[in-house]
């Protein structure tokens, strides 16, 4: 009964031996058996009557609803509340220690994440600092390490970049490309089969700054474009064309077989010379000589006494390029001769022209004596007499009899050297030689000839030494030039030469065979090839000590290369004997330098494009025998602190390299080594040739002559004196090229590389790069960085 009343608020109820008490909304199986006194019931059916009478319900126990509804709504309400706050604080403090226990979990992911990252971090960094020593293992291997327990890495490296294909800009770098992937390992301590990983891929590239040591003479090498080192001669035909400084050990032959040199030149000094329209008398030259010889050596004065037609005096200042004639209308053109210089045969004669015994003269223009007297007249000083004539002043179109008009000189004549006058008349060609007279070198002379219709005289120093009888009228010629110190028109070869540089100074094309300075032993260069050089072409000649041995040694026998210690090794393909029509190009992923090898000759033929080197071992030798060669060697990438790439070169031969007769056009950007000889055939047809733009190394040298050019003297006299005849075209090489017949263009062109490209010889023993003196291993810089969350 107690607990019934604490239930429901203290009503007590009971039942005895009565029906289940039915309690609202309750199904009769629930019914409460009647547990009190039948007393107790009498009282609730009371109180349920009373209840009825008044219309209200009653709540279990009999007790009316009236009475207690506001007091147990608000039990039943609190008690709600407390059972939701209940079931709510339970709610959070399970979602509180579900969230700790989440967080400590992702706590832990990310503290092995964290460290994973740590690991591969140091694996990348320890990668690269390897890789700058010489203890890397190189492309293919890999480093391992623990930091700490459950925490390690592992670092490999790859050759070249994944990211990079043929189409990117800088897939040349390829095989200079190395990737590093480092993977960080975390393992959760408390489980090992938990495990964070970590991936780094670095991609670096080589920063070059050394390769490997050069060969001794290397270094004299590079100053020169042309290299040789054998003493056979060094044979030089035109047109072709070498541009820089030339090192060669054999004798220098320049154009040996065309233009021709064939005139009579003088070696020494003349002046004061004077032409007369009359013969003067033997008192009258013994004058001129007294007025020299006596104070106050006045003779000039007496020679223009006289009334010559031409007087040219050579009293110009040195570098002057006109020689004046105080008599008449007949200017000369100093062609190498030299004015201004002190030596001087009197004292009242200001100066006098130097000649050089090859090819200088005064060009006097075209003077004629129509008359049947004559007198020429001179003074001249020999620096030495050559075994045959020289032509003291000429007017002639060639140097034997039947060219010339009149002449002055000297020659042999028993056993001695003596003054020689000549005159072409109406009845012919007559000359005279001095039966007296001895010349000698170093002494002044003054010489004189004359004819006055019916004798031909010769005088040294006043006195006649010789008269033949000759008549008729002197024989004009319009076109024939008068010159003094050679034989007119001159040397074809030295007009060729000049005028090319003079077409250099002018600024039009430059077509000299030899630009730069030509370096030979003592006695490889003969006299008369020096004035070429310096004088006419404004190149330049340097003695070097006799060498022959060779600079570089051809390799052999090696099949692959290398670009680095530690990099990939690359094979070296052989092309074949033959290359017609075809393309061999570098390749950055298989064979980056594009060297080829073959052991045996090679020919190179039609349509042939190359990139690379190729090397021809003992005893191979290179032919050119096709048009459309282009072949170029590989740059190298800069090495760290220089401006100018290195390279290569293009064609390395055991033998010799030989570019043929006929149809041959190559272009080749690169140096060309031939350890016996360097050859271009003398040319049958009129194709291109070959240009280098690139130095020439070889034991000899030979450059021989084209098609079509004429060898005969008589031919390139014609031409010159042609030339000299018209006033359209102001140099020779432009004449001559309006010939169809006469091509001067350069058969042959080798030149430095334009771009200043650094030529390197191969030492394919060692890799291409090495590290520098004092680095302690090669250097790299990073190109690419990427992270992610496993390998």
């Amino acid at each position: 009964m107690g607990r019934i009343h604490r239930r429901y608020g203290g009503m007590g109820i009971a039942s005895v031996g009565a029906e289940p008490l039915q309690l609202p909304g309750r199904p009769e199986a629930e019914r409460v058996r009647p547990r009190t006194a039948p007393r107790a019931v009498e009282r609730v059916d009371r109180r349920r009557a009373s209840v009825r009478r008044l219309g209200r319900p009653l709540l279990p126990g009999g007790t009316p609803m009236t009475r207690f509804r506001a007091r147990d709504r608000r039990r039943g309400v609190a008690l709600l509340i407390v059972l939701g706050i209940l079931t709510m604080a339970l709610g959070v403090c399970y979602a509180m220690l579900r969230g700790q226990s989440t967080s400590s979990m992702i706590e832990r992911n990310q503290g092995r994440l964290d460290d994973a990252r740590s690991a591969a971090l140091t694996g990348v960094s320890i990668a690269l600092a390897k890789m700058h020593t010489t203890a890397w293992s190189g492309v293919g291997s890999s480093l391992t390490g623990n930091l700490n327990t459950g925490l390690s890495y592992r670092a490999t490296f790859a050759a070249g970049d994944a990211s990079l294909d043929s189409a990117d800009a800088d897939y040349a770098d390829l095989p200079y490309r190395v990737t590093v992937q480092s993977v960080g390992t975390a393992v959760d301590p408390s489980n090992p089969s938990i495990a964070s990983t970590h991936a780094v891929d670095v991609v670096v590239q080589l920063v070059p700054r050394a390769m490997a040591a050069l060969p001794a003479k290397w270094s004299t090498i590079q100053n020169h474009t042309v290299f040789q080192w054998g003493t056979d001669p060094f044979t030089f035909e035109m047109p072709a064309r070498i541009e820089g400084d030339v090192h060669a050990q054999g004798a220098f032959a320049l154009a040996p077989s065309y233009p021709t040199q064939d005139s009579r030149p003088f070696k020494g000094h003349i002046d004061e010379i004077a032409v007369y329209n009359k013969a003067l008398t033997d008192s009258e030259i013994l004058a001129i000589q007294s007025a020299a010889a006596t104070p106050p050596q006045n003779a000039q004065d007496v020679v223009a006494g006289y009334g010559p037609i031409a007087y040219w005096r050579c009293d110009e200042a040195a570098g002057a390029a006109t020689a004046a004639d105080s008599a008449g209308a007949n200017p000369g053109a100093y062609v190498g001769a030299k004015s201004g210089d002190a030596n001087k045969p009197f004292w009242g004669a200001g100066s006098s022209a130097q000649f050089d015994g090859f090819n200088d003269h005064i060009r006097c223009g075209r003077p004629d004596v129509a008359t049947s007297a004559f007198t020429v007249l001179c003074w001249f000083r020999a620096d030495s007499f050559p075994s045959g004539d020289q032509h003291l002043v000429c007017k002639a179109l060639g140097p034997s009899d039947a060219d010339q008009y009149w002449m002055l000189g000297t020659t042999i004549k028993s056993g001695a050297r003596r003054l020689k006058f000549g005159l072409r008349t109406s009845h012919g060609w007559k000359d005279v030689t001095a039966n007296s007279g001895d010349l000698f070198a170093g002494v002044w002379t003054f010489a004189a000839a004359t004819y006055d219709g019916s004798k031909l005289r010769v005088y040294k120093d006043g006195t006649m030494e010789s008269l033949i009888g000759h008549s008729g009228t002197i024989t004009a010629n319009a076109n024939a030039f008068l010159c003094i110190g050679d034989t007119p028109p001159g040397s074809p070869r030295t007009q060729l030469l000049r005028d090319e540089r003079a077409m250099q100074l002018a600024r039009e094309t430059d077509m000299r065979p030899v630009t730069g300075t030509w370096r030979a032993p003592v006695g490889a260069i003969d006299a008369e090839t020096l004035t070429f050089l310096r004088d006419d072409l404004g190149a330049g000649s340097a003695t070097i000590s006799a060498d022959t041995s060779a600079p570089v040694t051809i390799p052999g026998g090696v099949g692959s290369y290398q670009l680095f210690s530690g990099g990939p090794i690359y094979k070296i393909p052989d092309p074949g004997g033959s290359i017609e029509n075809a393309t061999l190009a570098a390749d950055p992923s298989t064979n980056p330098l594009g060297f080829r090898r073959h052991q045996g000759n090679v020919d190179i033929k039609d349509s042939v494009t190359g990139t690379g080197t190729l090397f021809l071992e003992s005893p191979g030798d290179l032919g050119f025998k096709g048009t459309g060669t282009n072949w170029s060697s590989v740059l190298l990438p800069a090495i760290d602190g220089e401006s100018n790439r290195r390279r290569y070169p293009a064609f390395i031969v055991a033998g010799s390299v030989v570019v043929e007769k006929s149809s041959v056009a190559a272009q080749v950007s690169g140096a060309v080594v031939a350890g016996n000889r360097f050859e271009a055939k003398d040319r049958t047809d009129v194709s291109p040739g070959i240009t280098i733009n690139g130095r020439v190394v070889s034991a000899s040298f030979q450059f021989g002559k084209r098609k079509g050019t004429p060898t005969n003297a008589n031919d390139w006299r014609s031409y010159a004196q042609s030339f000299l005849l018209q006033t359209t075209l102001p140099y020779f090489p432009g004449w001559l090229a309006s010939n169809p017949d006469i091509d001067v263009a350069p058969l042959w062109t080798i030149r430095p590389d334009p771009a200043g490209h650094v030529d390197q010889w191969p030492d394919l023993t060692q890799p291409v790069f090495v590290p520098r003196t004092g680095d302690g291993g090669l250097r790299w810089r990073v190109v690419s960085w990427r992270e992610g969350t496993g390998p």
